[in-house]
């Protein structure tokens, strides 16, 4: 059940603390290192690589 909870409290993050995010946003950013925050608890080493829309956001 541990797990369960843990997916929903993910969910949780991304779907309703950041919210909804376009492609170059502050919350896009957020989510991005939500993520990697997670992978590295978990022993990875993630990368957030920087790029740049033909569109303001």
């Amino acid at each position: 059940m541990a797990k369960m909870e843990s997916i929903k409290e993910h969910v949780n993050q991304l779907s309703v603390v950041i919210g909804s995010r376009g492609s170059t946003t502050q919350k896009e950013r957020k989510a991005a290192e939500y993520a990697a925050n997670v992978y590295q608890k978990l022993g990875l080493e993630p990368h957030i690589e920087q790029f740049t829309s033909a569109k303001p956001a």
